[in-house]
């Protein structure tokens, strides 16, 4: 028998139907990714007490993307900790957003509750400081920008970092 992490069951024809995995291996662009790994890496992060990383779907898109929840009493910020990760992981298990939180939901039965993590604000992942864009491309390129990651306008500076609010490679074809 080879264990898959895949959870299925016999249907009454005889059958086995999926229902669902028993770990948190997601499949993000088809490669196949362990949520743990990339938690365990982020708690080396010295001061970070708690870390939860949990695939989301884009609304506009229905593509699947990765959020990393974490509670640290310290000024970590996602910069920081995409910084130590890009030494550690490959690009793909990187999490596209990283979200301080001071608390950690759980349900009934004191369980980590995945489904009451707030999605995350690109207002909040803008951490550089604004500066207008001056030249015709680099307008044109915050036009774009805006359109892409549903951010105003006012907020795009030429200094923001594409990565920073949740690029990647498909919405860099996409840009």
């Amino acid at each position: 028998m080879f264990k898959t992490g895949d959870l299925g069951k016999w249907s009454d024809d005889g059958e086995i139907t999926f229902a669902g995995r028993i770990d948190f291996q997601v499949k993000i662009r088809g490669l196949r990714i362990e949520l743990s790994e990339i938690e365990s890496t982020i708690k080396e992060i010295k001061d970070i007490s708690y870390v939860v990383v949990i695939d989301r779907i884009r609304k506009d898109s229905s593509e699947k993307y990765l959020v990393g929840y974490y509670i640290t009493p310290k000024n970590i910020t996602a910069k920081d900790i995409r910084n130590y990760l890009e030494n550690k992981l490959p690009d793909y298990m990187i999490p596209q957003y990283f979200v301080k939180i001071n608390s950690i939901p759980f349900n009934i039965n004191g369980k980590l509750d995945r489904r009451a993590l707030p999605e995350p604000n690109i207002d909040d992942m803008l951490t550089s400081e604004y500066v207008a864009p001056e030249t015709t491309i680099e307008k044109k390129l915050c036009d774009i920008y805006s359109k892409v990651f549903k951010i105003d306008v006012k907020k795009i500076g030429k200094n923001l970092n594409f990565f920073d609010v949740g690029g990647d490679s498909l919405l860099a074809v996409k840009v």
